[in-house]
């Protein structure tokens, strides 16, 4: 898909997977050592949980969830009602680009499943 290669461009990341609300990957470029069936079916289950929790809290509709480890992030970010983006970035990428690029990138491929 050409518009996750020029997004992965763009934003510096290391691999990027779009997953439906189901936990199936239906596009991924994740890197090598990843599992994309383990990784789709845990972003789907993580979406879950967060939605309740934002839902409970009363903070509204759930944007994105940013995941932070010792060696970079990893972003759930929401591809219409259908579908799941997520992205691996290094520990120092610029979360403010990234977003930015995500947040194009998350438009169209949105656009495309329609």
């Amino acid at each position: 898909m050409e518009t996750i290669k020029k997004f992965e461009v763009d934003a510096g990341t290391e691999g990027t997977a779009v997953v439906d609300m189901d936990g199936l990957a239906l596009f991924s470029n994740l890197p090598k050592a990843a599992d994309e069936v383990v990784i789709a079916a845990m972003a789907a289950a993580i979406l879950g949980v967060a939605e309740r929790a934002n839902r409970e809290l009363g903070r509204g509709e759930l944007q994105r969830i940013i995941i932070e480890g010792d060696n970079g992030r990893t972003i759930l970010t929401g591809c219409g009602e259908d579908a799941l983006m997520v992205t691996l970035t290094p520990e120092k990428t610029k979360l403010g680009i990234v977003l930015m690029e995500l947040g194009r990138a998350s438009k169209k491929i949105s656009e495309s499943l329609k």
